[in-house]
């Protein structure tokens, strides 16, 4: 092993080795569809020393280890959990990993950290089935972004920024095979049965041999996940050209449908992602009551109606600044004394009074001018005379405008008494 400062570049071994596994006749078609690079590093705690140890593997899968073997409902063992487990692994207490130099007087160390340097089209994961971890559930993402174990994953021996190795990290998931428990048979050992869902011309297809049938059906994973079934491995196939999650209606970045027990169905059939961020228009806001609007239109008709009310004065405002000064000294009305009382309702009683007798008044204007018009259509009807309809239609007409003037005059009145009352009443608060 070698120094901290001698060790070569990541992605210069990343690529040796590689010919490396080249030259030996290691490579075929199936290896570069599967086969995963992984570099992993750890770091001797020691306070005089920095030695480095890494090694460069190959594997057809990556195998994650369950976070906690006991917790089986609040998702601890999500799939993105246990790869961040596996990115940075420590050890248990009482346990660790000697120096590269080989002394064990160093302290060595308990943490190793791992990243990816090379991806495959089809990135397979699996999960240890066996013992108390036989049926724990995991949650698996429609999408998986394998940056932060990849191009953002971070090394001790990263000077700054990891390298980028240059890799498409946006994977969908394509296949999973479930596995169902049946207990343990009279052999001790696990009974259980295994199905494969795996994704055809954009359908989950369910493959079981043992209900039966002899052809596949179209079934979302979802549905075993609901029936008690758990993940032995998951296989995501990457999505050329893409270095982002797809997005939501919202705007934001998704990683789809997650697989967990208790979600709903969502169907066979694949839903097309979005991979533009959908277009929305912008927001206008308020000043005063800070509400939202579509557009400037929708604002600039809001704005006069808009008005700051003190709870406790009811004084309105159209300056925010004004309102927050007004708040921070306004104090409530004091209580109401017996004169004020007996003055508001005899103010009360004598608006209810006054609109009473217009209202009495408008009435019998409206009906004598009704019974007048009656009558001159009955003298209409008994002469015929083409003077008298003519007369009679003008002096409707007059009649008619009469009656507009006096509602106006009338709604005035009725006006000028409300602004009254409301001078009234402010007087009678600041006294």
């Amino acid at each position: 092993m070698q120094h901290a400062r001698q060790l070569r570049p990541l992605g210069v071994v990343a690529a040796d080795q590689a010919i490396a596994n080249r030259s030996r006749g290691l490579q075929s078609r199936l290896y570069a569809q599967f086969f995963l690079q992984i570099a992993t590093e750890w770091q001797c705690q020691q306070a005089d020393c920095d030695l480095i140890g890494r090694t460069i593997s190959n594997i057809k899968y990556l195998e994650l280890n369950f976070i906690d073997v006991e917790d089986r409902h609040t998702q601890k063992n999500s799939l993105a959990s246990m790869l961040e487990a596996w990115h940075v692994d420590r050890l248990e207490a009482g346990n660790r990993i000697f120096c590269v130099s080989g002394m064990d007087t160093h302290a060595g160390t308990q943490t190793k950290v791992s990243r990816i340097t090379s991806a495959p089209p089809f990135f397979h994961v699996r999960f240890p089935r066996f013992g108390e971890a036989i049926t724990i559930p995991v949650d698996l993402p429609e999408y998986l972004d394998n940056s932060p174990y990849a191009d953002a994953a971070s090394l001790p021996s990263d000077q700054g920024t990891p390298p980028k190795l240059i890799m498409e990290p946006i994977y969908r998931l394509s296949a999973v095979n479930i596995y169902y428990s049946h207990g343990i048979g009279p052999d001790g050992q696990s009974r259980g049965h295994y199905v494969l869902y795996t994704v055809q011309d954009g359908v989950w297809i369910c493959l079981d041999d043992s209900c039966g049938k002899q052809y596949a059906t179209a079934e979302h994973p979802q549905v075993a996940f609901n029936n008690g079934g758990v993940a032995y491995f998951a296989v995501y196939e990457r999505i050329r050209d893409k270095t982002a999650l797809p997005f939501e209606k919202t705007g934001t970045h998704s990683t789809g449908h997650l697989l967990r027990k208790g979600r709903v169905d969502p169907g066979a059939k694949l839903v097309e992602p979005l991979w533009e961020r959908p277009k929305t228009g912008p927001s206008f806001s308020c000043h005063l009551c800070n509400n939202s609007f579509p557009d400037d239109a929708s604002l600039a008709n809001h704005k006069p109606e808009c008005k700051l009310v003190c709870n406790e004065c009811k004084l309105t405002f159209t300056d925010k600044k004004q309102f927050e000064a007004h708040i921070a000294q306004c104090k409530p009305p004091p209580p109401e004394t017996e004169t004020e009382r007996w003055q508001r309702e005899e103010r009360i009683k004598i608006e209810a009074k006054l609109r009473q007798e217009m209202e009495k008044e408008y009435s019998q204007k409206l009906a004598d001018a009704k019974e007048k018009m009656r009558r001159e259509m009955m003298g209409e009807n008994r002469t015929g005379d083409a003077e008298a309809v003519a007369r009679l239609r003008s002096a409707l007409e007059a009649e008619r405008e009469r009656n507009v003037t006096l509602i106006g005059l009338l709604q005035g009145q009725v006006d000028m008494l409300r602004a009254r009352n409301d001078d009234i009443d402010n007087q009678v608060m600041h006294m």
